[in-house]
């Protein structure tokens, strides 16, 4: 997220990245030392960045917006740090991908519109059927009572129950269709 944020500073030390590569592999007394900072302060007229643990020599131009560019990124840190900002990339590991664990699996929009214009059109047409076949359906589907539970209830036999709640759905399946 960050590195977004410090284009402009990435693209200036990029279009000198072979120059510095090349007084890199001419110079024998290179110094690696590990600095906390990727800058070295300037002695006189030399200016130095440290880009992979080596001491590059630059320009004061790059030297400057180098400077600038650590600068504001080290105040985006702070600010989100203050203001509890955390990056889904943040959570990044070898396994997944720190996005994907907020991804939203619902269904989409337009499904859910869909699913209620199916929901609403079977309402009405469970309404359209008589008392005897609406009891059945609530007790088999909204109770969730099974069928020989409702027969022993009921004193009917399994098969009769069997035969009309085929019956019932049958018609539901016309009503909707039609």
């Amino acid at each position: 997220m960050y590195k977004n944020r410090l284009s402009h500073n990435i693209e200036i030390i990029n279009n000198n990245i072979n120059e510095m590569r090349d007084i890199l592999n001419n110079n024998d007394n290179i110094d690696n030392l590990d600095k906390k900072d990727n800058i070295d302060v300037p002695s006189g007229n030399n200016f130095f960045i440290y880009v992979d643990r080596q001491k590059i020599p630059v320009s004061e131009i790059i030297y400057k917006e180098f400077c600038k560019g650590e600068r504001k990124e080290l105040y985006f840190k702070e600010s989100d740090a203050h203001n509890q900002v955390c990056y889904y990339d943040a959570l990044d590991n070898d396994d997944y991908n720190g996005e994907d664990l907020f991804a939203d699996t619902s269904s989409s929009v337009e499904q859910n519109v869909i699913d209620n214009l199916i929901y609403e059109r079977l309402y009405e047409c469970i309404k359209q059927l008589n008392q005897s076949e609406r009891m059945l359906i609530q007790r088999l589907y909204y109770y969730g009572q099974s069928l020989r539970q409702i027969a022993k209830n009921d004193n009917v036999p399994v098969t009769t129950l069997q035969y009309r709640h085929k019956k019932i759905l049958e018609k539901l399946k016309n009503l909707m269709d039609g």
